[in-house]
C-alpha cells in the first residue's frame, strides 16, 4: 500500500510539474478574451481551444509548440520567434492585414489558414510548412517582402487556394515558394502569381487545379525531375511577357502531364522556352493567343569563367558550402594564424563580405567539412580538432535569421577525424564519413536530426578510412568512398528505407588497385549518375562516373585527370561536372554532360596554382566557388561568375517541342488552338506528333 501511494504521488507531481510550464486557454465552456498581444509559455504543451479570442495576436516562444483549435479569428501579428511551431487542429481564420513578424514552423494537419485580408511575410523571414497545410486566400493577397520565403518540408503538401501571390525581391536560388526535396508537393487551386523575379521550381511536384495564372514579366522555370500534373478541367495560364521555361535536371521531356482532354495550357503573348530536353505535351489542349514564341534555343552552353573575387583565408581551404538561398558561403580551413577555422561570408550582388567566424579546435586543427542543411537553418561541420581525445569532432550550429549560434546546438565525439558530412535531402538525417578511426571505431555513422535533437541511428565499420559521403536525391541510397589498401571495393552504397540503413552495402565497386583513394563523390541532380574522383596510382582514369538505373550499378564512363582529384561537383541542372585537385597545371576542369554524354575533353580548363581541395556550384548554377592551397598567390578561395551562351546546335526530334505522342496512340494527341489574331514565332524545332 505504501509503495502504491508513492507511485500515485509521483504521478501527481509529474502531472503538476508538466502543467506548470504549459498554457491552456480553454474556451470550450467559457469565452476567453485576450485583448492585448498574448505570449504563451516557454513550453512544448501550449494549447488554445474553443471560443478563445486572441484580439492582439500572439507569440510562440523559441522551441515551443502551440496547438490551436479555436473558433474566433486571430487579429494583429503572429510571432513564431524563429523556432516556434504553430500546430492546427482546426481551420484558423486570420483578420486585419495580418503578418508573421518572424520565421517559424506551421503544421497544418490538413487544416486551412483562411484569410479575411492580405497576409504578409516580412523581409528575410520564412515560414516552413512541416505538415500538410492549406492557405485559403478568399481572394486576398499573400505578400512576400524582400527575400521572404515559404519552405515546404519533405513529404509535405502545401495547398494554395483562391489567392494572389506577390513578391518583392527573390531569385532563382531563393524563390518565393521552395520545396525542400523531391517528396514535397505544391497544389495550386485558383492562384495568380504576380512575380517580380524569376521563379525556379527545382524539387518536388506541382498540381494544378482550376485556373493558375502567371503574370508580370518574369520566368517560371520548371527544374524538378519529377512529373507535375494539370488536373481535369484545370488550366495553366501564362500571361503577356511571361516565360514558361522547361529546364529539368534530367533528359525527360514529359514531366508536364495534362491529365486528360479537359486539361489545358494557355499561352498568351508569352514564351515557351525549353533547353536540351525539349518538351512533350499530350492528351489535353493547348491555346495560343497574341504573339507567342516557341524556343528551344537557350543559354545553356558554358562559355567561360570570370573571376569576381578572391580571399586570403589562412593556410588552405578544405571545404566550401553554399546556403540554399545562395546568400552565404561557409568555408572550412586549417588556419593556424587566426584560429578561426570556420569562416562565413555573405554573398550579395557579386560581392563577397566576411560575415562571422568560429574557432573549431586548438593547435592547428583541420576543419574538413562544412554543410548547410537543406532548409538553410543549420550548419554541420567536422574535421580533426587536435584537442585531447573526447572532444567533439562533429558539430552542428543553428543559423536562424542569418545568425550563427554562439555555441553548437549538438556535437559528437567521433574519436578521430570527420572527413565529410552529408544531410539527407529532407534535412532530417545526417551521415558521417570518418577518417583514420581508432581501433574498433565505426567509420560510417548515421544520425537522425529532428527538433534539434541528434539521435544515433546506426554505425558501420567500413574497414579503413572513409573520405567522402553523399546522399542520393531520392533519399533511398547513401554512397561512401574510402581508401583501398587491399584491392577491395572502395565504393559502398547502402540502402536507406524507413530510417534504416542496410546492414551491408547493396552495391560495391572497385575504384582502383591497392593504394587508391576516393576523395570526392557526388550524385547528379536526378540521382541516376554518381561521379567519383580520387587517386589511382599507375592506372589513371581518376574521374569515374557510375550509373544506377533500374537497380543496376554500372561503370558509365571515365577520364584521365592527372595526379589526383580532391573534389567533384555537378551543376544544379546536371549539364556540367566540375572537378578539382592536384595536377601539373589545369587543376580546375569542367566537363559538359549534355544529354548524359560526358564531353571528350574539358570545356573549361585552367590553372589554380597548386591544389584544389573543394569546388562547389552555387544553387542557381551561375557561380563556382573554389578553395584549396595556393602557395604562390596566397589566395586560397576564389569565386567565379559562370558565363553561358546560346546553344546553336541543330535540335533533333528527341529534343524538340513536341505536341502529341503518336507512339501511344490517338488518346495521347494534343488539341491545339490558335485564336484569332494570334501569331507563333518558332526558334528551333516544333513537331506535331499526333497519331
Amino acid at each position: 500500500m505504501k509503495i502504491n501511494k508513492i507511485i500515485f504521488t509521483l504521478i501527481i507531481l509529474l502531472t503538476v510539474s508538466q502543467n506548470l510550464f504549459a498554457t491552456s486557454l480553454d474556451g470550450t465552456t467559457n469565452i476567453v478574451y485576450k485583448e492585448n498581444h498574448y505570449i504563451f509559455e516557454q513550453s512544448k504543451a501550449n494549447s488554445a481551444e474553443g471560443f478563445v479570442w486572441l484580439e492582439g495576436g500572439f507569440t510562440i516562444p523559441e522551441h515551443t509548440q502551440l496547438t490551436l483549435k479555436i473558433n474566433p479569428p486571430v487579429s494583429s501579428g503572429i510571432d513564431l520567434r524563429t523556432t516556434g511551431t504553430l500546430t492546427l487542429e482546426s481551420n484558423l481564420k486570420l483578420e486585419s492585414n495580418l503578418s508573421f513578424s518572424s520565421s517559424g514552423f506551421i503544421k497544418g494537419n490538413n487544416n486551412a489558414i483562411i484569410l479575411n485580408d492580405d497576409l504578409t511575410i516580412p523581409a528575410a523571414k520564412n515560414l516552413e510548412i512541416i505538415g500538410n497545410t492549406i492557405i485559403n486566400g478568399n481572394g486576398h493577397n499573400l505578400i512576400l517582402d524582400n527575400w521572404a520565403q515559404i519552405l515546404v518540408d519533405g513529404g509535405v503538401t502545401l495547398t494554395l487556394k483562391n489567392i494572389t501571390i506577390k513578391n518583392v525581391v527573390n531569385s532563382i536560388a531563393n524563390p518565393p515558394i521552395k520545396l525542400i526535396d523531391q517528396y514535397s508537393q505544391l497544389a495550386l487551386d485558383e492562384v495568380t502569381f504576380v512575380l517580380n523575379d524569376d521563379f525556379a521550381f527545382p524539387n518536388g511536384q506541382l498540381f494544378i487545379h482550376n485556373d493558375v495564372i502567371f503574370t508580370g514579366s518574369s520566368k517560371f522555370s520548371y527544374r524538378s525531375v519529377l512529373p507535375s500534373y494539370i488536373t481535369p478541367h484545370a488550366c495553366l495560364y501564362f500571361d503577356i511577357d511571361t516565360t514558361f521555361e522547361y529546364y529539368p535536371s534530367s533528359t525527360r521531356d514529359d514531366l508536364i502531364v495534362l491529365y486528360d482532354e479537359t486539361s489545358s495550357v494557355f499561352l498568351n503573348g508569352c514564351t515557351l522556352q525549353t533547353t536540351h530536353t525539349g518538351i512533350k505535351l499530350t492528351k489535353g489542349r493547348l491555346f495560343f493567343d497574341n504573339k507567342v514564341t516557341l524556343s528551344s534555343a537557350a543559354k545553356t552552353v558554358l562559355d567561360s569563367l570570370t573571376l569576381i573575387d578572391s580571399k586570403v583565408i589562412g593556410e588552405y581551404v578544405n571545404s566550401i558550402g553554399w546556403s540554399p538561398d545562395q546568400h552565404y558561403i561557409s568555408i572550412g580551413t586549417q588556419n593556424p594564424n587566426s584560429g578561426q577555422e570556420l569562416q562565413l561570408y555573405s554573398f550579395y550582388n557579386d560581392t563577397l563580405t566576411s560575415y562571422t567566424s568560429k574557432q573549431y579546435g586548438v593547435d592547428s586543427p583541420y576543419l574538413l567539412t562544412t554543410k548547410f542543411s537543406p532548409n538553410g537553418k543549420y550548419l554541420s561541420i567536422g574535421g580533426h580538432t587536435n584537442n585531447p581525445r573526447g572532444d567533439e569532432e562533429f558539430q552542428i550550429y543553428s543559423f536562424y535569421n542569418d545568425t550563427l549560434s554562439t555555441n553548437t546546438i549538438q556535437s559528437k565525439d567521433t574519436a578521430w577525424w570527420v572527413a565529410e558530412t552529408a544531410w539527407s535531402p529532407d534535412g532530417e538525417n545526417i551521415s558521417i564519413a570518418n577518417y583514420w578511426p581508432i581501433t574498433a571505431h565505426n567509420d560510417i555513422e548515421l544520425y537522425g536530426f529532428q527538433n534539434e535533437i541528434l539521435t544515433t541511428y546506426t554505425n558501420r565499420n567500413f574497414g579503413d578510412r572513409v573520405n567522402t559521403v553523399d546522399w542520393r536525391p531520392n533519399e533511398k541510397h547513401i554512397a561512401f568512398g574510402s581508401k583501398n589498401p587491399t584491392d577491395t571495393a572502395e565504393l559502398h552504397i547502402y540502402s536507406f528505407i524507413n530510417n534504416t540503413m542496410s546492414d551491408a552495402p547493396v552495391f560495391k565497386k572497385d575504384y582502383g588497385p591497392g593504394g587508391s583513394f576516393i576523395h570526392g563523390a557526388e550524385w547528379n541532380p536526378d540521382g541516376q549518375y554518381l561521379a567519383l574522383g580520387g587517386y589511382r596510382p599507375h592506372s589513371g582514369l581518376e574521374l569515374q562516373i557510375y550509373s544506377l538505373i533500374n537497380d543496376t550499378l554500372s561503370t558509365y564512363t571515365s577520364k584521365n585527370y592527372g595526379t589526383r582529384i580532391q573534389s567533384v561537383s555537378w551543376s544544379p541542372d546536371g549539364q556540367h561536372l566540375a572537378i578539382g585537385g592536384r595536377n601539373a597545371g589545369d587543376e580546375l576542369q569542367i566537363y559538359s554532360f549534355k544529354d548524359n554524354q560526358l564531353s571528350a575533353s574539358p570545356i573549361i580548363s585552367q590553372s589554380w596554382g597548386y591544389e584544389i581541395y573543394s569546388i562547389s556550384w552555387s544553387p542557381d548554377g551561375n557561380y563556382l566557388a573554389v578553395g584549396g592551397q595556393t602557395p604562390d598567390s596566397g589566395k586560397e578561395f576564389e569565386i567565379y561568375k559562370v558565363n553561358y551562351r546560346f546553344d546553336t546546335t541543330t535540335p533533333t526530334l528527341s529534343n524538340a517541342i513536341r505536341f502529341g505522342n503518336s507512339s501511344k496512340g490517338s488518346s495521347y494527341n494534343l488539341n491545339t488552338y490558335v485564336l484569332g489574331g494570334a501569331t507563333i514565332e518558332i526558334d528551333g524545332l516544333v513537331w506535331s506528333d499526333d497519331a
